[in-house]
C-alpha cells in the first residue's frame, strides 16, 4: 500500500505543485519518507499499531514490531497526526512518543443533513436497530441472544448486515445490502428508538455517531473510541464486551421506558450537531492543514 500511494503520490507532484500530502492511515504513508521531507505531510488514522496488537488479538507482539517501527518514522516525518479519537491520539503520544502539540482528535463526522430529523415517536414495541457486517466482533450474537431469550414479545430488533444469519422469529428482521445515505437506510434510522452495537473491539465506530444524529439511544461497549460518543447515564449506556447480562439490563431499562428512550435521543441529537458533523470537522482539518508548520 505504502508503495502504490507513494508512486500515486510523486506523480501528482511532478505534474502540479501542491502545498500539501495527506495520507489516511499510516500504512499509506510506509515507504514514502523521503516524499514526506520534501512537502508538508498530515497523516489521519484510526488506531495505531500498538492498539491493534494490544485490542485485537491478532497475533504474537513481535508481529507487529516492523509496522510499529515504521509508523514511528512517518509519525516522526508527518507536519501532524490527525486521530479519530482521543484514545487513538493517547496511543500515538504515549506509545510512539510524539509531542502532544503534534497531534489533534478531529472525528470524521457524519452528513448530519443528509440524516433524518428524529421523530422521537413512541411505539407499542420499539425497535431496535443493530448495524455492522462483522457480526460476531460488533457483538452481533451477544444481541441476538439476549433478545431472543427475553424481548422478543416487548420489542423489534432490526439488524443491518451482509452476515449469514439464520433466524426464524417475526421479530427478527434482518435487512441485507443496505446502502449508507440510502433511502432504506434514513428509513431504519428514522423508525427505531435504540441503538446497540456491543463490539468486542472497535477503533471508533461510526455509527455510533449515525444513530447519535439521528436521535436514538445507545448501547454500546467501553472500548476503543466508542465511550467518546456514548455517555453512560446521559445518551445511552456502555457496557463490558461479552457482558450478556449488562446488555439485558440496560435494554430492559430501554424498552420498558419510553420517556428515557426519548430524553437520551434527545441528548445523543445535541452531541452529534455539537462534535459529529462532516462538513464543520472537515473545515477543522483544512484549518490545521493551512497552519501546521512542516515537522
Amino acid at each position: 500500500m505504502g508503495q502504490m500511494s507513494g508512486k500515486l503520490a510523486a506523480k501528482k507532484i511532478q505534474s502540479q505543485s501542491y502545498d500539501a500530502l495527506h495520507f489516511h492511515t499510516q500504512t499509506s504513508a510506509f515507504g514514502n519518507l523521503a516524499l514526506m521531507e520534501k512537502i508538508k505531510t498530515f497523516i489521519t488514522i484510526d488506531m495505531t499499531a500498538f492498539q491493534v496488537a494490544r485490542e485485537y488479538n491478532a497475533g504474537p507482539g513481535w508481529a507487529y514490531r516492523p509496522n510499529i517501527i515504521m509508523e514511528r518514522k512517518v509519525f516522526s516525518k508527518a507536519a501532524h497526526i490527525i486521530t479519530f479519537s482521543d484514545w487513538a491520539r493517547k496511543s500515538v503520544i504515549e506509545d510512539q512518543q510524539i509531542r502532544p502539540e503534534r497531534v489533534t482528535t478531529i472525528t470524521p463526522g457524519v452528513r448530519i443533513e443528509q440524516l433524518p430529523e428524529p421523530s422521537f415517536e413512541t411505539r407499542a414495541k420499539p425497535r431496535i436497530l443493530f448495524i455492522g457486517n462483522d457480526f460476531t466482533r460488533k457483538g452481533g450474537d451477544d444481541l441476538l441472544a439476549v433478545f431472543l431469550h427475553n424481548f422478543k414479545e416487548q420489542a423489534e430488533l432490526h439488524l443491518v448486515t451482509n452476515a449469514k444469519i439464520e433466524v426464524h422469529d417475526p421479530s427478527v428482521h434482518v435487512h441485507a445490502g443496505v446502502v449508507a445515505y440510502s433511502d432504506d437506510w434514513r428509513d431504519l434510522y428514522r423508525q427505531s428508538e435504540i441503538f446497540v452495537m456491543v463490539s468486542q473491539a472497535e477503533a471508533l465506530g461510526m455509527v455510533f455517531q449515525e444513530a447519535a444524529a439521528s436521535g436514538l439511544a445507545l448501547i454500546g461497549t467501553a472500548v476503543g473510541g466508542i465511550p467518546e460518543m456514548v455517555t453512560h447515564g446521559v445518551n445511552g449506556f456502555l457496557i463490558p464486551p461479552g457482558d450478556r447480562a449488562a446488555l439485558q439490563h440496560f435494554l430492559q431499562i430501554l424498552i420498558e421506558n419510553a420517556e428515557l428512550r426519548q430524553t437520551m435521543g434527545t441528548a445523543s441529537r445535541a452531541r452529534a450537531l455539537r462534535d459529529f458533523n462532516a462538513t464543520t470537522n472537515m473545515n477543522r482539518l483544512l484549518d490545521l492543514m493551512a497552519s501546521a508548520p512542516q515537522a
